[in-house]
């Protein structure tokens, strides 16, 4: 397929996607006897949302974020969340705190910035569809292939959560990276960050394939220094310079270093969530391999495991498209997997990196198509029922002990997630010691 059938059909799928969400409020199937859906949130769900609401209520009661209005998410995703706020009178106080019992009070508020953020995330929905066609034609492979972002893993979290933006930048600087603009692409990569942090972890295989791109492989060893100041010092300073820019803004607003540093020290305080890896490494009543007591060197462990392959992989010689991709792969999968919390909507991250692989492996394309259904069937379809079933009320694990469903989903998603991970190494090592293009370019 063509690119301009795949920009026709993104569109045209995302206007509808939009439409559906718009005149479809938390609609579910099935019937409880309390009148309540059985299946609830099968095409949207109201969680994460009022988050974002109460995090962007900084903006209508004229209060400094992190310091005034709690957020544990970066600058720009902090600032984004108060942007439905400007088309809409809220009931938010100004100059004060909003309670709870305000919040409840006026459902239409969350109702108007529910509405609101669909709309809005249409915007990196489909600027991640176009631009992960633009990759795949970059790479020699038919855009078409980015129509696989429509499927439920993807779609369900493209609108119902913010993350489409950091995998739509990240893909923006991967392309400009591959069109030879690399303080272009460092530039993205440091927006990235400071909407999600996962997108800084990727800059030293950006800086690597800078250095190696045009680097034969018997070239000595003392030209490569020669080029290192081209190729690492300034991308690297422009991100560098794109993050302390922002984190400037921060503590020049107001906050000072008390808000610079809160978002960080308030996500290094978090403890794992019953889904993750690591709740199945020390929970007695998961797989409990560790003691529950020694979750602090867990702990450890899982974040060296997330941050090894951003160093490691940047050591191999990058030259290839394939190698920078695969290595791209490699190291948000693995952010992915060994982080102390699981967020579903981290397949958002995954999808546009592995669709890049997936036109020239029947392996990335099996497990890509597999982790999309299988985060679709935890999340929306087993784990909404199950918090939203009065009989769960009171169990162990915020009501989770005993979904024997949930748990052999969540289980086989661990599985699956190592095992691409596994595979993205392999390939990526495979790739750099047999350096070769990801696909014959495609005649002009």
């Amino acid at each position: 397929m063509g690119l301009r059938a795949t920009v026709l059909l993104s569109v045209l799928g995302t206007v509808a996607v939009v439409t559906l969400l718009l005149l479809t409020h938390e609609w579910g199937a099935g019937h409880r006897p309390d009148g309540k859906p059985r299946a609830p949130y099968l095409l949207e769900d109201t969680f994460d949302r009022t988050i974002y609401q109460r995090r962007g209520r900084w903006l209508p009661a004229h209060r400094l974020p992190y310091l005034e209005e709690d957020s544990e998410y970066p600058q720009l995703a902090t600032w984004m969340f108060a942007l439905p706020y400007l088309f809409f009178e809220s009931h938010v106080p100004v100059g004060r705190a909003q309670t709870d019992t305000e919040f409840a009070a006026h459902p239409e508020d969350s109702r108007r910035y529910f509405d609101l953020h669909h709309a809005f995330q249409a915007v990196p929905v489909l600027g991640l569809l176009i631009v992960t066609a633009l990759l795949l034609r970059e790479l020699g492979r038919s855009p078409g292939w980015a129509l696989l972002m429509f499927l439920p893993g993807t779609l369900y979290f493209g609108f119902n959560r913010f993350d489409a933006w950091p995998a739509a930048l990240v893909a923006l600087a991967l392309l400009l990276q591959l069109r030879r603009r690399p303080l272009a692409a460092a530039v993205v990569l440091g927006l990235g960050t400071m909407m999600k942090w996962y997108p800084v972890l990727l800059l030293p295989l950006f800086l690597a394939h800078d250095l190696w791109r045009d680097s034969p492989p018997d070239e000595p060893a003392r030209a490569r220094l020669a080029r290192l100041p081209r190729a690492v010092l300034g991308p690297g300073l422009a991100a560098a310079g794109v993050i302390v820019a922002i984190l400037g803004i921060t503590f020049l607003w107001g906050g000072g270093w008390d808000a610079v540093t809160y978002v960080y020290s308030r996500q290094g305080d978090r403890v794992h969530n019953p889904p993750s890896l690591a709740a199945a490494l020390l929970e007695p009543w998961r797989w409990g391999v560790f003691p529950l007591a020694s979750f602090p060197a867990v702990y450890r462990v899982l974040f060296v495991l997330q941050v090894l392959p951003a160093v490691a992989l940047a050591c191999a010689p990058v030259r290839s498209p394939r190698a920078l991709v695969l290595g791209c792969l490699c190291v948000v999968l693995a952010f992915a997997q060994f982080g102390k919390v699981f967020s579903p909507q981290w397949i958002c991250w995954v999808a546009p990196l592995a669709v890049l692989v997936a036109p020239g492996s029947r392996m990335a394309l099996a497990l890509l198509v597999a982790l999309q259904f299988l985060i679709y069937l935890q999340i929306p379809v087993l784990y909404f029922a199950r918090m939203t079933d009065p009989a769960s009320a009171g169990q162990g694990a915020g009501g989770l002990q005993g979904a024997t469903a949930f748990w052999a989903a969540s289980d086989t998603r661990i599985a699956l997630l190592a095992l691409f991970w596994a595979w993205s190494c392999w390939a990526f090592l495979r790739t750099v010691c047999r350096p070769a293009p990801l696909a014959a370019p495609t005649p002009a």
